[in-house]
């Protein structure tokens, strides 16, 4: 028995612009734009980071170290 013929869409279930017609959400200018402001190092930095580990914050300042420090404020905070 053969098999039936499948019924051929009358349109595509898609429907593309032509390619003249499409275009990005960006312009070219657009690009060139932020390619520019990229090119200046702060920028550049804030965007993408320098590759070198975040600060974890400042040492601490004086002849006591850190470790001292937090003991002294555990102590006063202590009951």
């Amino acid at each position: 028995m053969p098999k039936k013929a499948s019924p051929k869409p009358t349109k595509p279930a898609i429907q593309r612009k032509s390619k003249k017609n499409r275009t990005g959400h960006l312009k070219k200018e657009d690009y060139l734009v932020i390619i520019e402001w990229l090119t200046i190092e702060p920028n550049y930095n804030s965007c993408f980071g320098t590759g070198k580990a975040p600060s974890g914050g400042s040492p601490a300042k004086g002849k006591i170290n850190g470790f001292e420090m937090m003991a002294i404020n555990l102590r006063n905070q202590s009951p």
